[in-house]
């Protein structure tokens, strides 16, 4: 019996640390970064690119994290993972199915690698390779959609993060995939 309780409090210090773990990555952004970052959106000339953003920004402040939330495409989540979060967007936006398949480690391999300084909006950033995550809370992934580079030389992406569902951020992701 006191193994059942030591492993459940194990259980749930693991689940804390997981959502503990990405709010201490992302960086918040002042309300003029937000709003920088939103005008690179309005001048995106590409219209696939503008609708996959439109509808990536639609879910911010509407949408909470929760570990495992998958939705269809359409209507408003209430609640995505960060891979969820990708999918639906891909989804709903552009009638992607191909991030659908599975999560984070799958969407890894979707599309072609690029590199940090070929990055543009709409690719997709990814935190660690598939490889390099073990099956434990603190090697987990996370992933999340290119919006540009603010003039101060900020890197800002969107995606569903643990402590603020989704929203706009800067995030130290280190791999980078083009789907668009």
């Amino acid at each position: 019996m006191i193994e059942k309780i030591l492993g459940f409090v194990l259980f749930i210090f693991c689940l804390f640390l997981v959502f503990n773990l990405f709010s201490n990555k992302s960086k918040e952004l002042s309300s003029a970064e937000i709003k920088e970052a939103y005008a690179i959106i309005e001048q995106t000339e590409n219209q696939d690119l503008k609708s996959l953003m439109d509808t990536a920004t639609s879910l911010v402040g509407f949408t909470e994290y929760k570990w495992g939330g998958k939705s269809s495409a359409g209507g408003t989540p209430e609640r995505l993972d960060c891979s969820g979060y990708v999918d639906w967007v891909y989804k709903t936006a552009l009638n992607k199915k191909d991030l659908s398949i599975g999560g984070t480690a799958q969407q890894f391999y979707v599309g072609k690698k690029i590199d940090s300084e070929s990055l543009k909006i709409g690719d997709l950033g990814f935190w660690k390779k598939p490889e390099d995550v073990q099956n434990t809370p603190l090697s987990a992934n996370h992933v999340g959609i290119y919006i540009g580079e603010l003039q101060n030389g900020k890197h800002v992406f969107i995606h569903c993060s643990s402590d603020k569902g989704v929203n706009i951020s800067e995030f130290p992701f280190s791999y980078f995939r083009r789907i668009v």
